[in-house]
């Protein structure tokens, strides 16, 4: 029996992409792979479906997640998309489905890639083509398998793929197994399709954490009988090499498990640091909406000033008028103005007194109604601390003469906008106890028809 040919470490064939298409829940998924990959994640997060497809893929094997023990997953559930909803919508894809399956490797000495892959297309639940295929001096880029336009993606048959361009001849896609068989020659793989399907199936299903002497004797090592010293240093050599990599696997695994926990303490960090910000802002915020009310109240003041100071104005502007017509009439007059015109200038200010007065008094008069108005307010009102005492003294004594005009119009302003706030709170509240009792009046007469259904039923 002829020894099998020892390749170095830098002329095996090593896998640097994976594309899925329309495989499971992936639509259209480029993977990255480099040297050992480690595939991580919670469980449904898609695992076993990578390696579903690969195995698939490279050996045409079926027998998928055989370490879960699901029975539940076959081709045709992963290219439709099955969810195990119930309903209508159990499945992603409906009607006709074209998946793909693509593995891109690096040959090195060949000096170039090469691409394998399956194509699976579904026109019903029952009509379907499997197609493997191996383009070589090719990679993934140069095939179109799918596009994608504005979000849209679209998957083509296996009669328009194009590889660099070119379509490709229906001659090169073969049946599973003619290609499988050509997918592990062109990988470099010598045993057979059968043979290492099993093999991936084991390896599969084997948990090499419990029995890392076993997993290589039974999933690594290839079975051959043993007929010199060297084939038992080879089979050592080819233990040690894989065991090496375990134990490399299994501290890459260590050390992901410390970056991951690192990485949960620093997004928990994160988190607490957005809701103290988040809190910051609150207040921030806050503070600028009870200094724009202020201020608000402010303007409210100088307005009300403004508006007295415009009176007073007038009232000034009036007299000095008076003034100056009195000023005039006694220049024109050289000596004294008669009794008369000066007696008539007394009445006539006496008359503007008098109607200033009487001005006065009715104001004094609706200033006191309001006094008792609001006192009225006050006895069932709640300020709910809004109005300190000051301003509830002011407010509830607005017709005397205890505090100046200042501290009555600022008082009463920010009394009016507390009522006002509490208006809209209460128009609010009547809109919701109507709807509620709209409801309570529907329920009232859904129970008097379930009585009265009853009644009659008994």
């Amino acid at each position: 029996m002829s020894k099998p040919i020892m390749l170095s470490e830098n002329s095996r064939k090593s896998a640097t992409k994976l594309l899925l298409v329309n495989w499971s829940r992936f639509s259209n998924v480029p993977i990255a792979l480099e040297g050992s990959t480690l595939f991580t994640g919670v469980n449904g997060s898609g695992k076993s479906t990578i390696l579903d497809a690969m195995t698939y893929m490279l050996t045409g094997n079926t027998q998928f997640n055989k370490a879960a023990l699901d029975r539940d997953r076959n081709v045709v559930s992963y290219v439709r998309g099955d969810t195990k909803s119930e309903g209508k919508n159990r499945f992603i894809r409906e009607g006709e489905v074209t998946s793909y399956i693509a593995m891109e490797f690096w040959a090195p000495l060949e000096n170039q890639y090469l691409v394998v892959g399956v194509c699976i297309e579904y026109v019903n639940g029952t009509s379907n083509t499997k197609k493997w295929f191996v383009f070589k001096d090719t990679r993934i880029d140069d095939c179109r398998f799918y596009t994608v336009k504005e979000k849209e993606v679209t998957v083509y048959p296996r009669h328009e793929l194009t590889v660099k361009g070119k379509k490709v001849p229906a001659g090169e896609f073969m049946n599973r197994d003619k290609g499988t068989e050509q997918v592990l020659r062109a990988l470099g793989l010598r045993c057979g399709v059968e043979k290492y399907r099993a093999k991936l199936v084991k390896m599969m299903a084997f948990n090499p954490e419990n029995n890392i002497d076993k997993f290589i004797q039974e999933c690594v090592l290839d079975e051959h009988p043993i007929r010199s010293m060297s084939d038992i240093r080879e089979h050592r050599n080819h233990y040690n090499e894989a065991k090496k990599v375990y134990e490399e696997l299994a501290n890459g695994k260590i050390q992901l498990e410390v970056v991951q926990s690192k990485i949960a303490d620093y997004e928990a960090s994160e988190r607490k640091y957005e809701v103290r910000r988040i809190l910051l802002l609150y207040q921030e915020t806050k503070w600028h909406q009870e200094h724009r009310v202020q201020l608000e109240e402010k303007i409210d003041v100088d307005k009300a000033k403004l508006h007295q100071l415009q009176s007073q104005l007038e009232d000034l502007t009036e007299k000095r008028k008076n003034a100056l017509d009195r000023k005039i009439n006694a220049e024109k007059n050289e000596l004294l103005c008669s009794i008369e015109e000066i007696t008539k200038s007394l009445e006539s200010s006496i008359s503007a007194i008098e109607k200033e007065i009487e001005k006065y008094k009715k104001a004094l008069e609706e200033l006191q109604l309001l006094e008792t108005r609001i006192r009225e307010i006050m006895d069932w009102f709640e300020t709910d601390g809004e109005l300190t005492d000051k301003d509830v003294a002011v407010i509830e004594n607005i017709a005397e003469t205890t505090f100046n005009v200042d501290e009555k119009v600022a008082a009463f302003i920010k009394f009016k906008n507390i009522v006002s706030e509490k208006k809209a709170n209460y128009q609010t509240d009547k809109v919701h106890i109507s709807d509620r009792i709209e409801e309570i009046k529907q329920e009232l007469e859904e129970i008097q028809e379930k009585i009265s259904r009853e009644t009659l039923i008994n």
